[in-house]
């Protein structure tokens, strides 16, 4: 078991006590998880399977696995923090839930071993911790009976709040590892056997607010009863109006995909952001071309140098909020057609004005740009070619 995980998780839940009621369906912090529960598992019949069993990894203080005992489920909860475990057990017991519920307090992510499989098991707010995620869902895999289910929640890499980078100190405080988009947690679940039925966007400014700010979040305790419900709409029509910023990979896959479908030959180069992805792969009739990793622009530079044929063959280079990479190219190329799609920005307001002159600059370099969204014109006093909404 790793110290600097346990210091880190027994001194979160250091303040932690033992609840005076188990939670309810309106409770505001678990919410959307709850729902999940009563309007997919619960009516799918999972309340009628013999002697249901849960798996609930990351359990905390037993939150959600007291919910489900007192439902009928019979729980096991693993948890790294020995407050938290000695919390659900005294909150077992003080609900007569002892004989519904077993606390473990362990590492699952560092050879515990659990000797039973479950009906359903619930991973929520632990893949973004793990530096082996995937070998973790492996060996969850085979812990899930046939037909059974896994639920799990993750932050989302494409959260307003976080694009804007203001959940960074936070990520870093309770020790996030990475975020998730749709795409890569469907990928990595799919690697991992697992058939996804539904992913849901959670994660709105008003909701992501109260959560990430230590000064705001003060004021959970008091979103109780019908003010649950009235927060969390609010909340729901920002994630409407405002939706996920990010979806660059989104754009680019959709972009090339119908450029490839006219015949055009595509090819996307990107950064090999992960270990184990093919340096070169296809997707959808699209070349992808992904380069060694690296933080610095010498070090893209050079791997892209290394991968100059690309830009000598191209007809066009069309780049996505990475012009700097193309830069040394433009000087080297100058009569290669280069196009720029302006995505987002860097989450500072007022918008320095070093950032403003290098847009101006790749502008000036490009032939041709798109925004993504009149307020990038209106804060960087880009000249648009075309503005995609």
């Amino acid at each position: 078991m790793r110290r600097d995980n346990v210091s880190l998780y027994d001194k979160f839940h250091k303040n932690s006590t033992i609840p005076r009621r188990i939670i309810g369906r309106n409770n505001f912090t678990y919410l959307n998880l709850l729902r999940t529960f009563d309007n997919e598992l619960f009516k799918e019949g999972f309340k009628k399977i013999k002697g249901r069993t849960v798996l609930d990894i990351g359990s905390g203080t037993g939150a959600i696995s007291l919910y489900l005992a007192k439902k009928g489920f019979n729980v096991v909860g693993i948890e790294i923090s020995k407050k938290a475990v000695d919390i659900s057990e005294k909150s077992a017991r003080s609900f007569n839930l002892r004989n519904k519920t077993r606390f473990i307090r362990g590492d699952f992510n560092r050879g515990l071993k659990v000797n039973k499989k479950f009906d359903l098991v619930i991973c929520s707010e632990i893949l973004e911790h793990l530096k082996n995620e995937e070998v973790i869902l492996f060996k969850i895999h085979k812990l899930i009976k046939k037909g059974g289910k896994i639920i799990i929640t993750v932050p989302s890499y494409n959260a307003p709040l976080y694009r804007i980078g203001y959940a960074k100190d936070f990520d870093r405080r309770v020790g996030h590892l990475r975020r998730y988009t749709e795409r890569s947690l469907k990928e990595l679940t799919t690697r991992c056997g697992f058939k996804t039925k539904e992913i849901k966007k959670t994660e709105g400014i008003l909701r992501n607010l109260l959560f990430l700010s230590q000064r705001l979040g003060f004021f959970i305790k008091f979103i109780r009863g019908p003010l649950t419900y009235l927060v969390s709409f609010l909340d729901w029509i920002t994630l409407k109006i405002f939706g996920e910023f990010g979806g660059v990979e989104k754009h680019v896959e959709e972009v090339s995909a119908r450029l490839a479908e006219k015949g055009h030959q595509i090819t996307v180069v990107t950064l090999k952001h992960k270990r184990g992805l093919a340096e070169i792969a296809s997707h959808r009739g699209i070349k992808i071309v992904r380069l060694p990793y690296s933080n610095s622009k010498w070090g893209i530079w050079l791997n892209l140098w290394r991968r100059r044929s690309l830009i000598q063959k191209a007809d066009l280079v069309h780049c996505h909020d990475v012009f700097f990479w193309y830069l040394p190219f433009s000087f080297l190329y100058p009569k290669k057609p280069v196009f720029t799609t302006f995505h987002g920005w860097e989450g500072k307001f007022p918008v320095p004005a070093k950032n403003k002159l290098a847009r101006k600059i790749w502008e000036s370099l490009s032939s041709g740009n798109i925004c993504v969204g009149d307020y990038l014109i209106n804060h960087y006093g880009t000249k648009a070619g075309a503005v995609t909404y």
